[in-house]
């Protein structure tokens, strides 16, 4: 099993960079759609049939990805080779790309149901085909293959956007329902891995990183999907995870400047206050459970759990990271990070807690702007 340190290798990924991709989404800076939220459709208690799988293939999903790769004549010809296998309702599973052990041949296997979500599961899995057959035996990083299979829900949302708008509207609104366990749970997920880089790795973190990836290529200019596809293991190089991470550049920190150090106002009570701005900022709850645990001795819990905050060249408060340190080994186990207006690339490579003295709480960042 792999861990996050791990899948973070297998990706060529930056743990500081994926927070702040992570930051940049949750401040409104990466879209996650096709549409403005006022735009986006309300799920229909009662589905519409879509047809037959192979009509959906034919009158919507091959002319989809035929589309998405003007200039490549060929792309209806490899669509063609793949095959469909049907499941009984009795064997459902998540649809899947089989490999048939022959040279290029590939299968889509799921269970047909003739709903808006089995069309967009047939797109996606579609992509993946098309994916495997120009990659070749060049075997693609989760990521990226992930991304090619969300392009490929897409590039069905922009093609029936055009021509079939009323299953443009269902469809748009599975995409939008899918999204509420990638860029949520998994997310969630996906985060607290990034804090633990030792835990396993589960396979749906790959999930909001390939969705995002998927809505910022498409929604892009000039964009040339056929290197992605064909790109196999070096696909990474292809993905838009550095341009979704430098999205927090637009971020403004509002927080209000820390005060000056002083005899007056101790230390860790300023310190204190920036961070639980921070967790207002971020919805975390992790001051005020420990303000909760240790109301009457702050002082002492303070010195347990040790806190640092990156200041501005101004004293603004731009991130926050906790840490406890064990008495074992002397080694130390972060507890909290975060930096809600980006940052994470400039922060983390100057953070060494085992080097932090013990009576200092602020690293400061010069050069910011005041």
């Amino acid at each position: 099993m792999l861990t996050v340190a791990d899948w973070l290798l297998l990706h060529g990924l930056h743990a500081p960079v994926l927070r702040d991709v992570l930051t940049a989404y949750y401040m409104g800076e990466l879209p996650d759609c096709l549409l403005e939220d006022e735009e986006l459709p309300i799920a229909q208690s009662t589905a519409p049939c879509v047809g037959s799988k192979e009509e959906c293939f034919e009158n919507y999903v091959m002319p989809a990805l035929v589309e998405g790769f003007p200039g490549n004549s060929d792309i209806a010809k490899t669509l063609r080779s793949s095959e469909f296998k049907s499941l009984t309702i009795e064997q459902v599973f998540h649809p899947n790309t089989l490999d048939l052990g022959v040279t290029l041949s590939l299968a889509d296997v799921m269970c047909w149901r003739a709903r808006p979500e089995d069309l967009m599961y047939l797109a996606r899995e579609t992509a993946h085909t098309l994916q495997v057959l120009l990659s070749g035996p060049d075997t693609m990083p989760p990521i990226a293959r992930e991304t090619c299979k969300f392009i490929g829900e897409l590039l069905l949302l922009r093609f029936v956007q055009k021509h079939d708008p009323a299953v443009f509207h269902e469809l748009q609104g599975v995409w939008v329902e899918k999204n509420e366990g990638a860029l949520l749970d998994d997310l969630d997920s996906l985060a607290d891995g990034l804090l633990n880089p030792e835990t396993l790795c589960h396979y749906n973190q790959n999930y909001p990183l390939a969705r995002l990836a998927a809505v910022q290529l498409i929604g892009g200019d000039d964009i040339y999907l056929g290197e992605l596809f064909s790109s196999g293991a070096s696909a990474m190089k292809h993905l838009p995870i550095e341009q979704m991470a430098a999205r927090t550049a637009a971020l403004t920190d509002y927080l209000p400047r820390n005060p000056c150090p002083s005899s007056a106002k101790p230390s860790f009570e300023r310190d204190w206050g920036a961070a639980t701005e921070f967790d207002l900022e971020t919805s975390n709850n992790w001051i005020r459970s420990k303000f909760q645990q240790c109301e009457a001795t702050p002082r002492t819990h303070f010195f347990e759990d040790a806190i640092l905050i990156w200041l501005s060249g101004n004293r603004r408060p731009m991130g926050c990271v906790t840490w406890t340190r064990r008495s074992t080994d002397g080694t130390s186990d972060v507890t909290w990070l975060t930096a809600p207006f980006g940052g994470h690339v400039r922060l983390e490579p100057s953070l060494d807690i085992k080097r932090i003295p013990a009576n200092s709480n602020e690293l400061h960042q010069f050069g910011e702007p005041t």
